[in-house]
């Protein structure tokens, strides 16, 4: 496992290019954003990690990863105790 570069949200050109590009998106922004623009940067069978916990849910395109197989996942392990 390894990490082959960065990309900066903020950046929208880099953010077309990189489209279906990752397989796997760990996500520990714990502030209000749009999980959606980047579920569409994960390939097919990939899975994007949610740590941070925002105030209000998200609002999720399901079709932005159900047809590429993707998945969404979660671990609150960061913000208990034991850690």
């Amino acid at each position: 496992m390894g990490i082959y570069g960065k990309l900066s949200g903020g950046d929208s050109d880099q953010m077309r290019k990189r489209k279906s590009s990752f397989d796997f998106i760990l996500d520990a922004v714990y502030a209000e954003h749009d999980i959606n623009t980047y579920l569409r940067l994960l390939q097919c069978d990939g899975n994007m990690t949610l740590v941070g916990a925002p105030t209000k849910p998200h609002a999720l395109a399901a079709f932005s990863f159900i047809f590429k197989r993707c998945s969404l996942s979660g671990s609150n392990i960061g913000g208990i105790a034991e850690t």
